[in-house]
């Protein structure tokens, strides 16, 4: 399955039972259920923005914008986070409600089909994406995967309701709180989509020097390197460094050699790694790099 197959898999599941959950948890007067179903609808929100910015974040490289448009993804990922901030304080608004003003629960069969229903849409959401995220190392698609996940554990949540203040006589008011804990749990995912986007935007480095040296200490013309960076950009790795040689090194062998380290690389970690090498003569100092 491709990624936007996942997406549009996942939104339709999520437009179904997010829709059952809302009118069911209304007709029951059920906060929780209801408070869920508004979190599952997040989730297709979710889906819709990672679809759209998959689109642009396609485009080819142009003048202006020579490294792509790769980072729109992790824009779109920073509109989640905006949108889920929103969404847990709405949630723990109702939660709020409910325990000062307590609306009472009572049984109803449609509670049970309700939750088996939903449990079994989550896992299947939840599966898909992180299947198909790992599969293709989409990180969109594995950060909103875990916004699924979320929603999971809030209709475990839901289900916890329905046991104590349903079946077992519970205060109404804890339903309030269980409506509560699902708006923390929903901030706190917030929180770790936004880290995870951050690290692009922030260019973070994507990967260690010491597995770059390990890499590229091989072959037989490099003695060391330094000033090892990297970045990511969309899906592409941008990634330079500093190679120490011989001076006596011919320009020819050095462009060979710069070619070799990159099919070296890319052999190793993949072709979506872009490569810069900086030649030095051994011995040179990198602040000494210009006589003028």
């Amino acid at each position: 399955m491709s990624v936007n197959a996942a997406f549009i898999t996942t939104l339709i599941l999520n437009i179904i039972i997010a829709s059952s959950k809302l009118v069911i948890g209304t007709l029951l007067k059920w906060p929780t259920l209801a408070a869920d179903g508004i979190h599952t609808f997040s989730d297709g929100l979710t889906n819709i923005i990672a679809l759209v910015s998959i689109r642009f974040a396609s485009k080819p490289k142009d003048e202006n914008h020579p490294y792509g448009h790769g980072r729109i993804e992790s824009m779109a990922m920073l509109v989640i986070v905006a949108f889920l901030v929103y969404l847990s304080f709405e949630v723990l608004s109702k939660g709020l409600t409910q325990i000062l003003n307590p609306v009472p629960i009572t049984y109803n069969p449609l509670m049970i089909v309700m939750l088996v229903l939903a449990f079994s849409f989550d896992i299947t959401v939840v599966s898909i994406k992180f299947f198909v995220g790992k599969k293709h190392q989409h990180r969109l698609l594995l950060a909103d995967a875990k916004h699924s996940l979320s929603d999971m554990m809030s209709t475990v949540l839901v289900g916890a309701s329905a046991l104590f203040v349903v079946g077992l006589g519970f205060d109404p008011r804890f339903d309030g709180v269980l409506s509560i804990l699902i708006g923390l749990l929903i901030f706190r995912i917030a929180i770790e989509v936004f880290k995870e986007s951050a690290k692009e935007l922030l260019d973070e480095a994507i990967l260690t020097p010491e597995r770059i040296e390990a890499i590229v200490l091989t072959h037989p013309l490099v003695h060391s390197i330094h000033e090892v960076r990297s970045r990511l950009s969309g899906k592409i790795i941008y990634l330079d460094f500093h190679a120490q040689c011989d001076p006596e090194l011919t320009l020819i062998t050095t462009h060979t050699l710069v070619h070799d380290l990159e099919v070296m690389i890319q052999k190793e970690l993949g072709d979506h790694v872009h490569v810069i090498v900086h030649v030095e003569p051994l011995g040179h100092h990198y602040h000494q790099r210009s006589s003028f």
